[in-house]
């Protein structure tokens, strides 16, 4: 991290904790180094806030135009680092910024769900384009489960509830062998198993009976 973005991190992760009791499980699986693609559900639009403070690195994300300009959000992305894509309409020259991204080393974060989840399912079906990085660059990918986010800012909400808002990563899934058809449907098809099973797991300091 370069001395400016330790200090926005730090503050950041400062304030959740301060305001939604913020947790972070399973940080021993996050690479320090080297190239990474982190993803995680996808459920409001405090997800990219939550997930940067929970990534002790600097971190690139991946997203809609519209989060970039967020009166809650937007600034936090914009200071961390965002390459904006059109809602349904991802762009050649966002794909090569994450190609750049990783091939520097860097750590990448995309929600594969494409976009919040309105629907009742944990996991809406993903998009291919972690995977299709991954196989692209060599770079694992890093699976996360984020919780509250949903209950604290759904879409269509101004003022957050304060409820508990954690983060649960899990290891690392390897780089699909190359970017066919086959490869990349099965890398997608961990990358939701991940997901899934890091949610059934449940929030950290969640009580299980």
């Amino acid at each position: 991290m370069t001395r400016t973005y330790r200090i926005l991190w730090i503050v950041l992760r400062a304030l959740l904790r301060l305001i939604f009791g913020f947790r972070v499980a399973g940080q021993e699986h996050v690479p320090l180094r080297g190239p990474v693609i982190a993803v995680a559900n996808h459920r409001s639009w405090l997800d990219p806030p939550a997930h940067a403070a929970a990534l002790p690195r600097h971190t690139t994300f991946v997203g809609i135009e519209e989060v970039a300009w967020d009166p809650y959000v937007g600034w936090i992305v914009r200071a961390f680092g965002y390459i904006q894509i059109r809602r349904g309409d991802p762009s050649v020259q966002a794909f090569r910024h994450g190609l750049r991204t990783l091939r520097a080393g860097g750590c990448l974060v995309i929600y594969p769900e494409g976009g919040i989840n309105v629907t009742d399912a944990p996991v809406a079906p993903l998009k291919q384009g972690a995977a299709l990085l991954s196989a692209r660059t060599g770079a694992p990918i890093l699976p996360a489960a984020i919780f509250g986010t949903g209950r604290a800012l759904p879409l269509g909400r101004v003022v957050p509830r304060l409820v508990p808002i954690a983060v649960r990563f899990g290891p690392t899934i390897p780089a699909p062998e190359n970017d066919d058809d086959v490869n990349l449907e099965d890398a997608t098809a961990r990358v939701r198993a991940a997901i899934e099973a890091l949610l059934a797991a449940g929030p950290p300091g969640a009580s299980r009976r």
